[in-house]
């Protein structure tokens, strides 16, 4: 049996504004894990503690985008804002700050923007 893929229309949001030109969304839900082997144990242990999440964009470069620009802003003044990404039926929500942009195309190439989040307090899944 084969599955059908969900086809996974995107978008986001940066502190309630829309960013147009998403291309992709990289998103990784994670828990950081302690461990708590002890001398007697016959195998590790692992222990679930705080959850911690990787997310980054890539754009199609446009300066006149005012969601865009709420990410320049962000990282200009170093503040941690709400993003909302919607992947096909899927709501990924984070508060984050700009870790890095990258800017890549050549003069006659589409321009993109690679943004990469540091999340704070972990991604939610709806």
């Amino acid at each position: 049996m084969a599955l059908a893929p969900e086809r996974a229309e995107l978008g986001v949001t940066v502190g309630g504004t829309t960013a147009l030109g998403l291309r992709d969304a990289r998103i990784t839900i994670k828990r950081t894990m302690k461990d708590v082997t002890c001398d007697d144990d016959g195998s590790v242990r692992r222990f679930g503690t705080i959850k911690d999440g990787d997310l980054s964009l890539t754009f199609v470069y446009d300066p006149a985008d005012t969601g865009q620009q709420a990410i320049l802003t962000s990282y200009t003044n170093g503040t941690q804002v709400q993003y909302v990404v919607t992947k096909g039926s899927v709501i990924y929500t984070a508060t984050a700050g700009v870790e890095s942009i990258g800017f890549t195309g050549g003069p006659a190439d589409e321009q993109s923007m690679e943004v990469t989040l540091a999340v704070s307090g972990g991604i939610s899944v709806s």
